[in-house]
């Protein structure tokens, strides 16, 4: 019996062609498994030394003064992430700050006004998290200044930018 027969089949089964495409696919499926596995225990298991204390400040720009006010009363509660809340990460405290709409008047110059549909929210959160790969990580969010952070509770969610961080002693 030949390995190869005449028609180009594998001990006259299977085309050698299918056999690769086949093989192809199974690498292809193995290969993500594996990644997925590896994703989750990363996500799911991390060693607590690497926790660090900190306190950092988020501000939404240009929110609308109705959708500011179901956030005023936030400071004390938890934040969430992927659907479920972050252990030791609490809002500490919420300020309201005017937005300063721009306009060029009659002569020409720039004015600048408080904004009567809009106002800026800035959060202070307080959070345990490790640090991991030079960055504090809360849930699913690297916090680092500058970057944008999403303040999200069970009632709410903005979006802004992480302007301060502190790691706190203790």
């Amino acid at each position: 019996m030949k390995i190869i027969d005449s028609k180009g089949r594998l001990f006259g089964k299977i085309n050698l062609i299918d056999l690769l495409v086949i093989l192809l696919i199974v690498a292809v499926v193995v290969a993500a498994v594996l990644r997925y596995l590896n994703t989750e225990t990363a996500n799911n298991k991390y060693d607590e030394s690497l926790n660090r204390h900190f306190v950092y400040t988020t501000i939404c720009r240009v929110v609308y003064k109705e959708i500011a006010e179901n956030a005023k009363d936030e400071a004390g509660h938890q934040l969430m992430a992927g659907g479920e809340l972050v252990d030791d990460c609490f809002i500490t405290a919420v300020e309201h700050r005017p937005y300063y709409e721009s306009y060029v008047d009659a002569d020409g110059k720039l004015q600048h006004q408080v904004s009567d549909e809009f106002c800026d929210v800035v959060f202070t959160i307080e959070a345990t998290a490790p640090f991991v790969n030079n960055a504090y990580k809360v849930g699913t969010q690297e916090v680092r200044v500058g970057r944008t952070h999403i303040v999200k509770t069970d009632t709410f969610e903005m979006t802004g930018t992480v302007v301060s961080l502190t790691e706190v002693e203790g």
